[in-house]
């Protein structure tokens, strides 16, 4: 399997909303008029001193500043958690594999009940949460899993997923194909039940197609996927460009 495009990200980065321009000097703030949030959106406090850290108005330091391309970007921090994800070339949204390779995506990463969550969560507790998913676009598409866990599983984490998705493109049975496709067409047809959706839907086919597709039509394509199907999909996936 071709290595794919790894990423780590371990530190939490608070983010400066400015609410007038900076003077740069030396690398340092001299100027900061605005206010600290973190990566929910929730302000911290407000920016009350200078000279290339920022303090909170409980004089409390958030972290410390370097200028990046004439802005600023906060230093990193420890962590507790560590968040990866394995990123590979997927299925264009127009192409041929694609119902197969998102079936695939669900048989390892889909829910509760798939290959990753059973392995990496509960059989061996590496992770808190993992998931796969196809994310198709007009000339090529992405197939990635997320996995969160701690700094000192990430590695035996990768690695067991790794194994899982090879083990996968392999070994797809059809208990697993049968269950992915009931939960695709299902989560379908419950989709559609909402105005929202079905202007999602519309608007989706519209721009894909360029006519709307019926459900049926969609749910007729998830039926024709077999075991090979799959198998290929996924081989195709993790073998790389």
């Amino acid at each position: 399997m071709k290595a794919p495009i790894v990423t780590w990200l371990l530190p939490t980065i608070l983010l400066l909303t400015l609410t007038s321009p900076m003077v740069l000097a030396d690398g340092n703030i001299s100027k900061v008029n605005g206010s600290i949030r973190d990566d929910s959106g929730q302000t911290v406090g407000d920016v009350e001193t200078v000279n290339g850290s920022i303090t909170l108005e409980d004089s409390v330091t958030a972290g410390n500043l370097e200028t990046v391309s004439g802005g600023v970007r906060i230093g990193r921090t420890a962590s507790e958690q560590a968040q990866i994800t394995f990123g590979f070339e997927g299925p264009a949204e127009r192409a041929d594999d694609y119902f197969a390779g998102r079936l695939f995506a669900d048989v390892v990463g889909g829910g509760a009940s798939s290959r990753l969550f059973h392995q990496l969560r509960e059989e061996r507790g590496l992770a808190y949460t993992v998931s796969a998913t196809v994310h198709p676009f007009a000339d090529t598409g992405l197939f990635y899993v997320h996995a969160a866990t701690s700094p000192r599983q990430a590695a035996a984490a990768s690695q067991l997923i790794e194994e899982i998705l090879h083990d996968a493109a392999e070994t797809v049975t059809q208990r697993e194909l049968d269950r992915v496709r009931i939960r695709a067409s299902a989560g379908l047809l419950m989709h559609l039940e909402t105005p929202w959706g079905q202007a999602a839907y519309a608007a989706r086919q519209l721009a894909v197609y360029e006519r709307l597709v019926e459900s049926g039509e969609v749910i007729e394509q998830l039926a024709t996927a077999t075991l090979d199907d799959l198998g290929a999909a996924g081989a195709k996936m993790l073998s790389g460009p």
